[in-house]
């Protein structure tokens, strides 16, 4: 499992944010960059954001460093702001300049550094206001943070991620920048921030999270937010990035900032305001007090028009209406998504009663269709000025009686504010009466016979449906017998999804009986399969409106005028379209020989009862 370096930056109010003049932990703090320059420690008055001109008021000195730096960070455990020096020449690529210059002009020269010092790690004690040397890096640092959990600076040049000792300036390598970040030129740019527990590195027009654990180093795209030349990156007094951008133009180094306040998940900036510094590193000290100022709010969390949504009950074969309504009205065109959510009744289902997967939506002065169906989830794009929409959603008419109704949702929502997201219910009122199939109360589908064959001795045959198990049961002692047996039995039930005949579809399986001579079985039990060895089952059976069987059972022995047999049908038959009474009849007849030529057969007629 990869681990990822967590830290938390704690700002906590000393008073009410909101109120002027009230002072908030979390002061930012800054310092300039140059190969052989002086550096300074700037206390940055930023707010949520500075209008007009600026003058003395926007950057302090806070105190003179011992070298200027591009990395810079704070540890809350010590009150100490870490620093690393950047380059100090001492020899260039160009020959013969000692003598035109004095030896502090000489230090910061705008000529290639052919040699420069070793780079070393000081720090400023904010108690005290003095600066101190801890000892020297073997590295460039480009960026840097610290690590409160391991209680450790986290850095980084061009090329390697490193952490550095902060009692002792001791490195240690962790891994290489992918060599694609390290040829895009991202390694050059940009600032390390823990932010929502993550080391976030943010770069020119983009940011990454990264993994420390291996090498080379692990990165995942975080997020763009489309800026230039990032030199610096901390988190304000409430938890918001603060980003720095150069300010440069053909004569040079301006030596003034824009300070931006950006959201990293979606790379949406707003200008907190132009500071008369060079700003090549940014920190934050979380023990100092600043003026407290309300947090920047971007476009995704503006509360935007409050959303609602109503929806109601609908008929069974109708279209559900939802009203959606927006106060106020959207200032521009904006999307909003629908999605349809099952509660009871099932969307596009073949079981229940269900919500079609289309809907047309009316935009008043445009109804929207093909285009705007519903497929679960939908943009839908508002024009502005639109008080109010609806959403049309057909139900279909499904024939069965369900007790209690069943329900559907709709959910809205606008990506400018997750918070709107609201629902509304509608209620399919069913117009079918209970149906009571082959099985109602006070009813069941069996009939009796007794034997009339003269000469015959055996118990009465019975033919029967058990509502309960779903088994249509022929019971005979001449199945106990061995005789052979043959025949058939079609179950036909209702599914008002298969759109054949008319208004209702036939679904119907026929069982072939046909068993050897000598089976020996108490009764002949066949089964209603919907599948391959299942049985009809209750759920089926309530919906099986008709069954028609023609069986033979053949007596054994040698009959020279056509063997002896049973033969019946059985037939039950519910008027599902017209709701009307069960019937049931089976038609028996048994044939048999007087022991000569003569064949007899017998017929009679039974009610189901």
């Amino acid at each position: 499992m990869k681990k990822k370096i967590i830290a938390s930056l704690v700002l906590a109010a000393a008073t009410t944010p909101s109120l002027v003049n009230a002072n908030c932990f979390g002061n930012v703090y800054s310092m300039n960059a140059g190969r052989g320059h002086e550096g300074f420690i700037m206390d940055l008055k930023e707010t949520q954001r500075l209008s007009g001109t600026y003058n003395g008021d926007r950057a302090i000195k806070a105190s003179k460093a011992l070298f200027s730096a591009s990395a810079m960070a704070y540890d809350e455990t010590t009150n100490r702001t870490y620093y690393v020096s950047s380059p100090r020449p001492t020899e260039y690529h160009v020959d013969n300049i000692e003598g035109d210059v004095s030896s502090d002009q000489f230090k910061n020269l705008d000529f290639h550094a052919s040699d420069v010092m070793q780079n070393q790690l000081a720090y400023y004690d904010h108690a005290s206001g003095v600066n101190v040397i801890v000892g020297g890096i073997p590295r460039n640092v480009y960026r840097m943070v610290f690590d409160p959990t391991q209680n450790q600076l986290v850095a980084s040049d061009q090329a390697k991620v490193f952490t550095i000792n902060p009692n002792n300036a001791r490195v240690n390598v962790k891994g290489s920048f992918d060599e694609g970040l390290r040829n895009g030129g991202f390694t050059s740019w940009g600032d390390f921030v823990f932010y929502k527990d993550q080391l976030l590195y943010i770069t020119n027009n983009r940011s990454y999270t990264l993994d420390l654990d291996t090498d080379p180093i692990g990165h995942e795209l975080f997020g763009f937010h489309f800026t230039d030349f990032i030199t610096a990156a901390t988190l304000d007094q409430n938890g918001q990035v603060l980003i720095a951008a150069k300010n440069q133009n053909v004569n040079g180094n301006v030596n003034s900032t824009w300070l931006w306040r950006m959201k990293p998940e979606t790379g949406e900036k707003q200008p907190v305001g132009l500071f008369p510094t060079r700003i090549s590193a940014l920190t934050t000290n979380t023990q100092e007090l600043h003026e407290c100022y309300d947090r920047t709010v971007f476009k995704d969390e503006e509360p935007g028009p409050e959303i609602e949504v109503k929806g109601g009950e609908v008929n069974e074969g109708e279209d559900a209406v939802f009203t959606i309504t927006f106060n106020p009205v959207y200032e521009q065109d904006t999307d909003i998504n629908l999605a349809l959510e099952d509660v009871t009744a099932i969307y596009s289902s073949g079981t229940y009663d269900y919500f079609a997967n289309s809907a047309a939506i009316d935009l008043g002065t445009e109804v929207v269709m093909g285009g705007s169906e519903i497929t679960r989830q939908k943009r839908v794009t508002i024009p502005a000025g639109t008080e109010s929409i609806t959403v049309k959603v057909p139900v279909r008419d499904d024939h069965y009686y369900e007790v209690p109704y069943e329900t559907f949702r709709l959910a809205v929502w606008s990506d400018l504010n997750r918070d709107s997201l609201t629902k509304a219910t509608m209620t399919i009122i069913d117009d079918e009466n209970e149906y009571a199939g082959l099985c109602g109360e006070n009813f069941t589908p069996q009939a009796t016979f007794s034997s009339r064959i003269p000469g015959e001795s055996r118990d009465d045959f019975q033919v029967k449906l058990d509502c309960e198990t779903g088994v249509l049961s022929f019971i005979d002692d001449y199945a106990v017998q061995g005789n052979k047996i043959s025949g058939s039995v079609t179950w036909y039930y209702l599914d008002e999804y298969n759109t054949s005949n008319n208004l209702y579809g036939v679904n119907a399986f026929s069982s072939i009986i046909n068993t050897e001579q000598g089976t020996q079985a108490d009764s002949i039990e066949y089964l209603n399969p919907v599948g391959v060895g299942d049985s009809v089952g209750p759920e089926i059976i309530k919906n099986v409106y008709q069954v028609n069987s023609n069986i033979t059972m053949h007596k054994p022995g040698n009959h020279s005028c056509g063997g002896a047999y049973s033969h019946f049908t059985f037939n039950l038959v519910y008027d599902a379209i017209n709701k009307g009474p069960i019937s049931c009849q089976v038609v028996a007849e048994e044939a048999y020989c007087d022991g000569i030529f003569t064949r007899y057969a017998i017929q009679r007629n039974s009610t189901c009862r």
